[in-house]
């Protein structure tokens, strides 16, 4: 998975581009862009267990349908570089969200682990 600094720089530039390229697509991405809490109570509400962690093809998969409507409102607003532009944001946005859930993942299991004695935890 991508560094967390390099992917924040990376979605750091694009958010730059698209507001140079127009604050209408700057507002549409932080409008559309996907809440991270959505997608996890998705997620956990589709596994047997917390412990496992996201994949890519797998946060793509939860966020598919959001995504299409996404871009059927974008096409009818805007030209082939703006879209571009969003195509950009959306397969940042994924790795974003895979890499979110999986460090909320983490940090929930290890907050179990501290809450149960050593001794229970092998019962």
């Amino acid at each position: 998975m991508e560094d967390i600094d390099k992917l924040l720089k990376r979605m750091n530039a694009l958010t730059q581009r698209a507001s140079d390229s127009s604050a209408d697509l700057a507002n549409f991405i932080c409008a559309e862009s996907i809440p991270l809490g959505e997608v996890i109570h998705d997620w956990l509400s589709s596994r047997d267990s917390h412990t496992v962690n996201i994949t890519h093809g797998e946060t793509e998969q939860l966020i598919k349908r959001r995504r299409i409507t996404t871009w059927v409102k974008a096409k009818r607003r805007f030209k082939s570089q703006e879209l571009a532009i969003l195509a950009d944001w959306q397969a940042l946005e994924v790795r974003a969200l895979a890499l979110s859930i999986n460090i909320v993942l983490r940090k929930s299991v290890s907050l179990k682990r501290k809450a149960i004695p050593r001794s229970d935890r092998y019962k």
